[in-house]
């Protein structure tokens, strides 16, 4: 039986073989001898019954051997443009060259562009032929019609339009004289108008939604490489949706959502379905060269273009954020995580979200993002903060991605700080620092303010004698500096020194010695100006006791930690003690079962290891070579090299059950030493493989033998877990 399986997949291999030599159509003689062969030789098939599917199969045949045909025809199409950059590069008159080349183009595309307007047609004829002449076997003109539909598979194969038309215009001719055909035509009809039905109304949403995109990229990315290939796809787009067909547009927007892909846009378009679409009814033109306005992104888009707008995450996966059931906004444990929308923003805009945050939920972790939000990861953010006029100058894909999210309600508007609120707030600010610089012109100011030497602040000087921890926290708080910003100086005069050489651009300390410092830059004639930001004296102890709070709380905690870490560690040790012995125990009791049967497996191993390793000339031809040729044949070519083989050595690596094909089978893997000498080198080499095989008891074979070296244990696993291996020999302690 073994020996017919053997001539039958050499058979089928062949075939295939002889198959795919095929370059052309198969003859109708070929066909109607095969067909007649597979008749007589299998008297077993009804005539009646299965000659359809034969001839189906046959039909398949011939088109694979087209689509064969129809590769080899496209790789002499590639090589074309080769043969003209060759012939122009040496032709005398590079110009009449050059415009005979584009002729040809534009011929070739022409011509292209006038096959894929009959491919369709001339696919589902071949369906319809296939399907008539699959349920007719009986049809006396069955070979005759699959030689009209072979031919008409090789013409469209090869878009050789001289002879598509009127091999189509034949098999519809002849086929409609069949009884049966004009049925399943009109079978075929209502099928298509079904479909149509079904299908069509979302085909041309789709198509809608693509002509939006292509539209809004190309009005905001007209010098892009892709614009010029998305124009054409949107003329055909525009055609399409007018005069709608189900075929045609499946076709069109197949093709446009692969240009969409190749164009890495793919994630774009899917957020801007919900954003870009009609202004209008749906027989009227997108118009799509701006985003769409609804009520729920209108406060986006309405309003002055300096209004400062907050919107906050509604989705489930917010971090913090929340309503509670009177629909009042709340934060948990009163942190949130916020970001600026838009690219290099205002420091001052970042600090007066942050100031919101803090006076409006009480919050004491505003958690504000230093840098602009990351577009990928919005639903990380509780709040994200936007000038109305800086967003609408964005990047066409950064401005979708956030109207995307708030039409799908995964953000909501929370506040707009007006830019008549910012106005007051900013002249709040000059009245505070018109005041704080009166303060310390006339010496009375008490606490702590800012002199600032430049515009744009990095780095702060700081001079205080004591409280350093509460006058750090202040800072970072209200200037949003980290630690290394703010540098400690021990007298004033150092940190003039610091400013003077650009170290800092600010000079933080107490009023009296603000004083000192702006008459010394008013008498150098150096630009200063005086910060709003003011810490009183009752601000800074009341930060000192949380700074102290805070430092206690951090000991306590850390000392709780340590102790519980102590504990779960002898917790660890404890129960790894009793899992070891508990382990020891069953392997010493399954060792003992299983000893005599696993010594005897995994002698047998290494038996064969043996007679495969010794001096033999037919070494090919033992056992052990043909289930472990990898560490035999290394072991020959070693013996090549002048090695010796100074011992070899033995035990049971491992012994229990595995699965093949679902049976279970005994199982054993063998741990071979082997110590080996070159004389010539004066050398030692020592090797360690695990050998493991399966016994099939049943059939009388041993199956799926495996070769690892002594330290891949990771691959040795590996193949344990793949068969399901179960250890009767090792036991290890559960982690």
């Amino acid at each position: 039986m073994l020996n017919d399986l053997g001539e039958m997949f050499s058979a089928k291999s062949f075939f295939r073989r002889r198959q795919l030599k095929f370059d052309r159509p198969l003859r109708p003689l070929c066909l109607k001898s095969l067909l007649i062969a597979t008749v007589i030789f299998d008297p077993s098939i009804s005539f009646s019954q299965d000659l359809g599917s034969i001839a189906g199969a046959l039909i398949q045949g011939a088109i694979n051997a087209q689509r064969m045909q129809q590769f080899q025809y496209q790789q002499r199409r590639q090589d074309v443009p080769r043969r003209r950059s060759r012939d122009s590069r040496e032709s005398p008159d590079p110009a009449s060259k050059q415009q005979a080349n584009s002729k040809k183009a534009e011929d070739a595309r022409q011509q292209h562009d006038a096959f894929l307007k009959i491919a369709p047609a001339a696919n589902e004829l071949i369906e319809d032929a296939s399907t008539f002449v699959k349920g007719s076997p009986a049809n006396p003109k069955l070979v005759a019609f699959i030689k009209q539909i072979g031919e008409l598979n090789s013409a469209l194969a090869a878009e050789d339009l001289s002879k598509l038309k009127p091999l189509m215009e034949g098999l519809v001719r002849d086929l409609r004289h069949e009884p049966g055909y004009e049925k399943l035509e009109a079978e075929r009809s209502k099928q298509k108008r079904e479909d149509a039905a079904r299908y069509l109304p979302e085909l041309i949403r789709t198509a809608g939604q693509q002509q939006a995109f292509i539209r809004y990229y190309i009005t905001n990315n007209p010098t892009a490489s892709y614009t010029g290939a998305f124009i054409h796809l949107l003329d055909d787009l525009d055609t399409n949706v007018a005069a709608p067909d189900l075929g045609k547009l499946t076709a069109l927007t197949s093709k446009v959502d692969v240009a969409i892909r190749e164009a890495h846009l793919q994630d774009d378009f899917v957020t801007s379905k919900n954003v870009l679409g009609r202004s209008g009814p749906a027989d009227k033109p997108i118009d799509s060269s701006m985003l769409r306005k609804t009520e729920k992104n209108a406060f986006l888009s309405d309003g002055d273009r300096r209004d400062f707008i907050l919107l906050y995450n509604s989705s489930p996966q917010a971090p913090h954020v929340t309503r509670n059931l009177s629909g009042t906004i709340t934060f948990e444990n009163q942190e949130a995580t916020a970001c600026l929308y838009e690219p290099n923003f205002d420091v001052a805009q970042r600090r007066l979200m942050k100031q919101k945050l803090i006076s409006e939920y009480r919050l004491q972790k505003p958690g504000v993002d230093s840098r602009e939000c990351s577009r990928s990861s919005l639903l990380t953010y509780d709040v994200i903060a936007v000038e109305r006029g800086h967003l609408a100058q964005m990047r066409s894909e950064h401005q979708i991605a956030l109207y995307s999210e708030v039409e799908a309600n995964h953000f909501k508007h929370l506040e707009t700080i007006t830019s008549g609120r910012l106005d007051e707030i900013l002249a709040d600010q000059k009245k505070a620092q018109a005041r704080i610089q009166a303060d310390i012109e006339s010496g009375s100011g008490e606490g702590y303010g800012i002199v600032e030497a430049s515009p744009r602040v990095n780095t702060i000087c700081m001079v205080v004698k004591d409280q350093e921890a509460a006058h750090r926290q202040l800072l970072q708080e209200k200037v949003e500096l980290s630690t290394s910003d703010i540098i400690s100086k021990p007298t004033l005069d150092d940190a003039y020194k610091a400013l003077q050489r650009d170290e800092c651009q600010a000079i933080y300390s107490a009023g009296p010695e603000l004083k000192i410092l702006t008459a010394a830059m008013a008498k150098d004639g150096a630009d200063h100006s005086i910060s709003a930001i003011w810490n009183r004296d009752e601000e800074i102890q009341k930060a000192d006791r949380l700074a102290q709070a805070k430092r206690e709380e951090d000991a306590r905690q850390a000392l709780l930690a340590k102790t519980q870490q102590e504990a779960r560690e002898d917790l660890r040790r404890t129960m790894n003690a009793e899992e070891s012995a508990t382990a020891r125990a069953r392997q010493e009791a399954l060792q003992s079962q299983f000893g005599k049967v696993a010594a005897a497996y995994s002698a047998a191993i290494a038996k064969d290891v043996r007679d495969a390793t010794a001096s033999r000339d037919d070494w090919q031809q033992s056992a052990g070579y043909a289930q472990y040729p990898r560490f035999v044949t290394w072991y020959q070519n070693m013996v090549r090299d002048h090695w010796e083989l100074q011992s070899l050595n033995s035990e049971i690596a491992d012994y229990g059950r595995a699965e093949w094909k679902g049976r279970p089978m005994e199982t054993g893997f063998t741990l071979i030493t082997i110590r080996l000498r070159n004389r010539i080198l004066g050398e030692y080499k020592d090797v360690c493989v695990v050998l493991g095989r399966m016994n099939d008891t049943e059939f009388g074979m041993m199956r799926d033998p495996t070769e690892v070296a002594c330290d891949q244990t990771a691959q040795s696993a590996l193949l344990k877990k793949a068969r399901n291996f179960e250890s009767q020999w090792l036991v290890q302690p559960q982690s």
